[in-house]
């Protein structure tokens, strides 16, 4: 069995200032029988070029950078979320009297706690946002401490 080697050159031709023209002959390749196989020809490595992105790859990876942003804060608050239980308070219900506070409410409900307590309890009983309370209103206060 005979092989061939078919060779061809490695280079590329250079441009010439010349004008075109038309080529009738299609090129020519030099065919050589061989009996021994061919040898690898060396190619030089390839530089690699610096990333570019388009437009649009620009905006897909932002929203890929947002995506990850909103599920990992999306997990983390649902992991601190997870250890809060709501207990039932039992409550009671207190009329507030001309000139009352907060302050002295807490201070009748549960002498023996800071009133600061108490009275951020009461707060949140009743969805307060101040701790402004007026005469003849009917506010939740803990029953017992």
């Amino acid at each position: 069995m005979s092989t061939m080697t078919i060779t061809a050159p490695l280079t590329r031709p250079r441009r010439s200032s010349a004008p075109l023209t038309r080529s009738t002959s299609a090129p020519t390749l030099q065919v050589v029988p061989s009996r021994r196989r061919a040898a690898a020809v060396a190619v030089p490595p390839r530089t690699s070029a610096p990333l570019q992105l388009t437009a649009r790859g620009r905006a897909v990876l932002l929203l890929l950078l947002v995506v990850i942003a909103l599920v990992t804060s999306l997990a983390s608050g649902a992991v601190s979320l997870a250890g809060t239980s709501t207990t039932a308070v039992p409550v009671r219900y207190v009329t507030v009297e001309a000139g009352q506070t907060l302050w002295a409410i807490a201070a009748e409900v549960a002498p023996r706690v800071d009133r600061r307590e108490t009275i951020a309890q009461i707060r949140e009983l009743n969805a307060l946002a101040s701790s402004a309370v007026q005469a003849g209103q009917q506010i939740a206060v803990p029953a017992t401490r």
